[in-house]
């Protein structure tokens, strides 16, 4: 079974979402980078959306 299909197969009982963006201007600047990622990447922003789902009966999230 594939991940879609078993989360296709149960139903979603509760979610969470929030976005991250750094062109916000509470975030403004707020980007940083260590020696090693400045080796690869100079990372200048950074936009994110995550969820955090919850499925069936139970009361833990």
């Amino acid at each position: 079974m594939s991940l879609q299909e078993g989360v296709d197969s149960n139903l979603e009982a509760q979610y969470i979402q929030w976005n991250i963006d750094t062109k916000n201007k509470e975030a403004e600047n707020s980007v940083t980078n260590i020696s090693f990622e400045k080796q690869k990447a100079d990372v200048i922003a950074y936009k994110a959306n995550y969820w955090l789902q919850k499925f069936g009966n139970s009361d833990r999230m």
